[in-house]
């Protein structure tokens, strides 16, 4: 993985965006694992140490498919993604990993972005 990451940076990249499965990471409403978190942290070490920032996208299905949900929202067929309170409550969970990345430095924006 180090060598694909500094093989990007070697092209001008700055930075990476990560899209852990949401599946994996938080296979129902009240369970995030914390494997799961590890890993994207490691993923954004290692970008770090290649020089590129990292933006994590945690939640993807509303976008790219239905198929990237997990089981506990595609088997709430009734519910809205975006509006139902159960729904909205556990996406805040995953949520929460952008509060410990962004303990890291390998992160967006850049605090010296724009200058």
């Amino acid at each position: 993985m180090a060598r694909d990451l500094d093989a990007v940076a070697a092209l001008g990249l700055d930075h990476v965006r990560l899209f852990p499965l949401w599946s994996l990471l938080q296979p129902n409403r009240t369970l995030i694992r914390e494997r799961a978190l590890a890993d994207v942290r490691a993923v954004a070490e290692v970008a770090q140490r290649s020089g590129l920032d990292v933006s994590v996208d945690v939640v993807q299905g509303h976008l790219s498919s239905f198929d990237f949900l997990p089981a506990w929202v595609t088997t709430w067929h009734t519910r809205n993604l975006f509006t139902d309170d159960d729904v909205v409550e556990a996406l805040e969970q995953p949520g929460r990993l952008g509060a410990r990345c962004a303990r890291r430095p390998a992160r967006l924006p850049r605090p010296d972005a724009g200058q």
